[in-house]
């Protein structure tokens, strides 16, 4: 290894146990190292191969670090994280390591054809990035000297370029591209830490990150995540860099970092609609201390659902609905679409309560138009709405209306209400149209209501047409 080589030197060449690959073409090159397309000879398949980039391969604990990563990212086995095949060592002493050849394009040639994407895209891509850094964050256990070592993955360089999207009968299937450069966080010890080397990119680094503090953890991820999402959703950055080009110097991007707040999202061009609850759930990933951000990429992947599960009801979040079920009556409810067609459950908003009550519901049941009654006619029971008083509940029924006495009429005793009594129920009876008498003929007495009184429920009942009386 006398002078690097170019990438037109791989070209063609065999590396991998029994020249297993055979080089195609350059298709990147990378912080770490460059990216080649390759053939695996043995099973005739494209895969993408990676190769220790050379101004990095004459440090030997760079290139145990690199080894070892390999190793973890090869034990990440996450659909949402690019597989590693194979991993080696080139006849000229360049690591390299394969991987799958994936079908699709980075977010970010997405996000240059597109410049911003919809809440609902947005989300739904970096769900599946969380769901894929949460395997490496809770990390992998590997056997070690007999033992056991239990390893956490930060990737920390979490960017446009490392997110791929592979479209599917069912959408944009998402893989996290570049473990290669993870830093790992062994709960025993790191044995590869390299401690005044900063690996990343600038624009999407945390500012624990280039201050390269060594209780980095996967709250750096969260951050990265933050940037991206700003992005996405913006086609801007929050330090407002987009207006002055691309020529922004690494010193900047850390100075912006570690001291420049983050534009509020929704004061960009376009992102009006956006709502408070999404400019939220961004400004929190941003934060500078990272005892602010979210906990973890779960808790972050929670956030972003909910901001984008409509809300049940009105939108007026502030009043809770109300679940009536109908009574069996026979008068007619009101028509209102449900969901549920088996349970006939009817979904109103509730728009006010007794003040006085100590419920922690009110249920509201619309009251239909009364019909009116006919003579001798029995009417299901209609409840009410009463004021105060100590009722469990209170049922009328419509009195049919009294008929006028004739010349020589004889009338029933007609009962006054009483103004009150200690009664758990009270018994109306609702009499028919009076049938006209006839001398000597006696009818029968007529109950009227009561006004008021401490009743657990009143009952009112109809009772049958009296017979006609013979002389």
């Amino acid at each position: 290894m006398n002078s690097p080589p170019s990438s037109n030197f791989w070209n063609g060449r065999f590396v991998g146990d029994n020249q297993r690959y055979r080089i195609d073409r350059p298709i990147a090159a990378g912080g770490m190292g460059e990216v080649f397309l390759a053939t695996d000879t043995r099973v005739g398949q494209q895969v993408v191969l990676k190769l220790l980039k050379d101004t990095l391969v004459a440090s030997p604990e760079m290139r145990k670090r690199f080894e070892r990563e390999v190793a973890i990212s090869a034990a990440l086995q996450s659909d949402h994280i690019v597989k590693i095949i194979d991993c080696g060592v080139t006849p000229e002493g360049y690591p390299f390591y394969v991987m799958e050849y994936l079908r699709g394009q980075t977010l970010r040639h997405l996000l240059l054809c597109e410049k911003r994407l919809s809440v609902e895209r947005t989300v739904s891509i970096i769900s599946q990035v969380c769901q894929g850094l949460h395997l490496a964050h809770q990390g992998v256990t590997l056997q070690k000297d007999g033992g056991h070592e239990h390893i956490q993955v930060v990737h920390r360089d979490l960017k446009p370029d490392n997110i791929f999207l592979v479209p599917t009968d069912l959408g944009e299937w998402v893989k996290i591209l570049d473990f290669g450069v993870a830093k790992i966080r062994n709960q025993s010890s790191d044995q590869t830490h390299l401690t005044h080397t900063f690996i990343g990119t600038f624009r999407y680094a945390a500012p624990e990150q280039i201050q390269n503090k060594e209780n980095l953890d996967s709250r750096a991820d969260i951050y990265s995540l933050g940037i991206i999402l700003y992005e996405m959703l913006s086609a801007a950055d929050p330090f407002g860099f987009h207006i002055q080009g691309n020529n922004i110097s690494e010193a900047s991007w850390v100075l912006a970092h570690a001291y420049e707040p983050p534009k509020p999202l929704r004061e960009q061009p376009g992102c009006e609609h956006l709502s408070a609850e999404v400019e939220a759930v961004v400004l929190k990933c941003l934060q500078k201390n990272p005892n602010h951000r979210f906990a973890s990429v779960a808790e972050l992947n929670q956030a972003l659902q909910a901001i984008t599960q409509p809300a049940l009801g009105s939108t007026n979040t502030s009043q809770k609905p109300i679940i009536v079920h109908p009574q069996s009556h026979s008068y007619p409810v009101p028509a209102v679409e449900s969901s549920q067609s088996d349970a006939e459950t009817i979904i109103f908003q509730q728009t006010g309560y007794n003040q006085e009550s100590n419920d922690d519901s009110v249920t509201q049941i619309p009251q239909p138009i009364e019909p009116q009654p006919t003579p001798g006619e029995v009417l299901p029971p209609h409840p009410s709405p009463y004021a105060s008083g100590n009722y469990d509940s209170v049922t009328q029924i419509p009195q049919p209306i009294e008929p006028q006495p004739t010349p020589g009429e004889v009338l029933p005793p007609h009962p006054s209400p009483y103004a009150s009594g200690n009664h758990d129920s009270v018994t109306q009876l609702l009499q028919p149209e009076a049938p006209q008498p006839t001398p000597g003929e006696v009818l029968p007495p007529h109950p009227s209501p009561y006004a008021s009184g401490n009743h657990d429920s009143v009952t009112q009942l109809l009772q049958p047409e009296a017979p006609q009386p013979t002389p």
